[in-house]
């Protein structure tokens, strides 16, 4: 279940998800412990993004009992999980071994340390051929400052992707990154656990 705090933005409601951000925030948590919880946690991420209401319709589906009107995701082959590297690989195994068939995108960006803003800039991109025909999947466990994930999607914009098209799935993010983004690029739907007052 999802809320919508704000337009464009939903929070994953579930209670499992809460549990396991809260044993990944926790201090106490160990290391090994700590990444059994992420893996689940970015599954659970996962299977959220292809169920954002944005992205599913309703359809008849013939069921034993007879035909039930319910809501449906589209195919994989009609997506494209984008990381922004490195961080982003972090939700990629969730998103592939949860939607097989998914194509798959990267977007290297680094910051500019002789800028006084430490903004970042482009490295390297790839993309499949046709992504300006899918639905994007933009993987980043965090949105602090917004900063990378608008240079990101200025990057999927110039490669013919619709913002409209672009869903930007992460576990943590801040008020203020959300402002940001939102102000460059108000079409795109963003997908988040938790988003917390400050970055």
């Amino acid at each position: 279940m999802l809320s919508r705090p704000m337009r464009h933005v939903a929070v994953v409601q579930s209670n499992s998800c809460k549990v396991l951000l809260a044993e990944l925030r926790d201090v106490k948590t160990e290391c090994a412990r700590w990444q059994v919880v992420a893996d689940r946690l970015c599954v659970q991420l996962a299977e959220e993004a292809m169920a954002c209401e944005h992205l599913v319709s309703m359809k008849e589906v013939e069921t034993p009992c007879g035909k039930l009107m319910c809501a449906v995701s589209g195919s994989p082959s009609e997506f494209c999980a984008v990381s922004i590297v490195r961080s982003g690989d972090i939700l990629m195994p969730a998103v592939r071994r949860t939607h097989v068939g998914i194509s798959c995108g990267k977007i290297l960006l680094q910051r500019d340390e002789n800028d006084s803003e430490k903004r970042p800039v482009w490295i390297y991109q790839k993309f499949p051929h046709n992504i300006s025909e899918l639905k994007v999947l933009l993987c980043d466990p965090m949105l602090a400052t917004g900063g990378s994930a608008i240079k990101a999607i200025e990057c999927l914009l110039k490669a013919g992707v619709e913002e409209s098209n672009i869903t930007f799935i992460n576990v943590i993010a801040s008020q203020e990154g959300i402002r940001a983004l939102h102000e460059i690029h108000p079409a795109v739907y963003i997908l988040t656990v938790a988003i917390d007052p400050v970055s």
